[in-house]
């Protein structure tokens, strides 16, 4: 019967082993991961300071050069809308597929008739 009580015992204390080894392990694993994380925000503690680096650049750009005249780029646009304002008024587009097809027909006799001419 003595020899049964130490079986158990040593396999109680095996078993108890065991499961410290288990918990270290996960203990280990964990700490890693918190080791990887701090790690990621040393990273982000990189990327803030090019950040604020960079507004820092940004501030020390003279203050004339980016403001915006909008009569200037108002003038600007309706200039170009007066150039163009013809621009595509004669055109009529076809609104059927086979209509569509004896307008491309034209067009490419037409070009072929001017390619040939200028030969």
């Amino acid at each position: 019967m003595a020899d049964n009580t130490i079986d158990s015992l040593e396999i109680k204390i095996e078993s108890s082993a065991d499961q410290a080894v288990r918990s270290l392990e996960n203990l280990s694993a964990k700490l890693t991961t918190i080791k990887n994380t701090l790690f990621d925000l040393s990273g982000i503690s990189k990327t803030t300071q090019a950040v604020e680096g960079l507004q820092k650049s940004v501030n020390k750009l003279p203050k004339n050069k980016l403001t915006l005249d909008a009569s200037k780029i108002d003038a600007a646009i309706e200039g170009l809308r007066s150039k163009f304002a013809d621009v595509g008024k004669d055109i009529s587009v076809p609104k059927t597929l086979p209509e569509l097809g004896k307008a491309l027909a034209r067009l490419l006799s037409e070009c072929l008739l001017k390619r040939k001419n200028r030969s």
